[in-house]
């Protein structure tokens, strides 16, 4: 017998305080236990903002193997709020990030929503450790190949993938402030302007 591939599903949930409301008054607050339930929530699926998920959300999503694809501008953009990131990875739910075609600029520059999460997810109140400079790069790479159903095709660096690469100057990235000493990661992320 031959395995089915998985199926691709990509929708939003919990993007909003107003939908975790209805899904509280509606159902017991177990909308994604429904989906869970009805087969729909697993290796393939992909929740897009889920701001607003609630830690037996996030439980599930680890235990289903589901996807998160956050959003940061287009939640603060549409003051909905900052996603529990931090939370997620803890949990080990795969997080990649998006724009939801709602960038701040309106120019869907991937460095500047990088640079969104990175500091955002500063500031959401969590006791989980904050996600450095590296660990942001990673869910823009590694988790944005996996919710693109692209793992093991995009989302690295090295033989057998494919990939568009960006030449930076360190030497100007870094110009006068920044230390030879700071990584080049952080670097990247607090200083590299979008490309025009």
């Amino acid at each position: 017998p031959c395995a089915l591939p998985i199926l691709q599903i990509h929708m939003h949930a919990l993007e909003s305080r107003r939908q975790r409301d209805w899904g509280d008054a509606v159902h017991g607050g177990r909308e994604l236990h429904h989906l869970a339930e009805r087969g729909v929530l697993g290796p393939g699926t992909t929740i897009a903002h889920g701001v607003y998920l609630r830690d037996a959300d996030i439980d599930l999503l680890a235990e289903r193997r589901a996807m998160v694809a956050h959003n940061c501008s287009s939640n603060l953009r549409l003051a909905c709020g900052i996603a529990p990131v931090r939370r997620l990875v803890a949990r080990g739910v795969t997080v990649g990030l998006g724009s939801d075609d709602m960038a701040v600029d309106d120019d869907e520059d991937m460095l500047a929503e990088v640079r969104m999460a990175h500091v955002a997810q500063r500031i959401w109140d969590g006791p989980e450790p904050l996600l450095g400079a590296r660990d942001v790069l990673r869910l823009a790479w590694e988790g944005g190949a996996r919710i693109a159903g692209l793992e093991g095709s995009v989302g690295r660096l090295e033989p057998g993938y494919l990939a568009d690469a960006v030449v930076l100057d360190m030497a100007a990235v870094r110009g006068v402030f920044g230390s030879p000493r700071l990584a080049y990661e952080d670097l990247v992320v607090a200083h590299v302007p979008a490309a025009g």
